[in-house]
C-alpha cells in the first residue's frame, strides 16, 4: 500500500466510527429532542334545543317565546299559542351526532359539521320515523352563533311540533 493509500485508510477507519456513532445516536436524540405529539383536543360547541308545540287556536304564549322574532314571521306567525315541551342543552362535537327525544316516539338527531370561517357553524339536523333507527337528512343550516332556526315537526295534541336549534354561545346584550 502506499502512503496516500494508508492515509486514506486512517482517516475512514477513524471518520467511520464516528459517523457510525452518530447514526446510531440520532434516532436515540430524536425521540429525546422531539416532544410527544399530543392529540388535539376536541373543543365542545354549546347549543340548545326548544321542543315546541304551536297551537292553531288562541292560547298563551310562553313567555320565554314571546320576544322570539322568527316565530312573529311566516310560517310560524300562523300559529296561535305556544308552549316549550322540552329544553335540552347541546355540547356538540364536530362529527359526532346528538339525539334528542322528541314526542310521538321520534328523535332528532343534530350533527356539527364544520365551523366556517365566517363563523357560522354547518349543522345537519335529521328526524327518525316512530319505531325506525334510521335518520332522514331534514336539513343542513348554516346558522349564526347563538341564533336560533326552527323547523316545523309532526302533528301532535291537536298542534305542531316546532323544534327550535340554537349552536353556539348566546349573543351578549349591552
Amino acid at each position: 500500500m502506499g502512503p496516500m493509500s494508508r492515509a486514506k485508510l486512517a482517516r475512514q477507519s477513524a471518520v467511520g466510527p464516528v459517523i457510525a456513532a452518530l447514526l446510531l445516536a440520532l434516532p436515540h436524540f430524536a425521540i429525546a429532542e422531539s416532544p410527544a405529539a399530543a392529540p388535539a383536543a376536541a373543543t365542545t360547541t354549546p347549543g340548545e334545543v326548544l321542543v315546541i308545540l304551536a297551537g292553531d287556536e288562541e292560547g298563551p304564549i310562553d313567555p320565554d317565546l314571546s320576544t322570539v322574532r322568527a316565530l312573529q314571521v311566516k310560517p310560524f306567525n300562523g300559529y296561535k299559542s305556544f308552549k316549550i315541551l322540552a329544553r335540552e342543552g347541546l355540547k356538540l362535537l364536530p362529527g359526532q351526532a346528538e339525539e334528542i327525544a322528541l314526542p310521538a316516539s321520534r328523535k332528532l338527531r343534530i350533527t356539527l359539521l364544520e365551523r366556517r370561517k365566517d363563523g357560522r357553524f354547518k349543522v345537519q339536523v335529521s328526524i327518525n320515523r316512530p319505531n325506525k333507527t334510521d335518520y332522514l337528512p331534514l336539513l343542513e343550516v348554516a346558522a349564526k352563533p347563538g341564533e336560533r332556526f326552527f323547523v316545523a315537526g309532526q302533528k301532535y295534541q291537536g298542534g305542531t311540533i316546532l323544534i327550535g336549534v340554537r349552536v353556539g354561545e348566546l349573543p351578549t346584550h349591552k
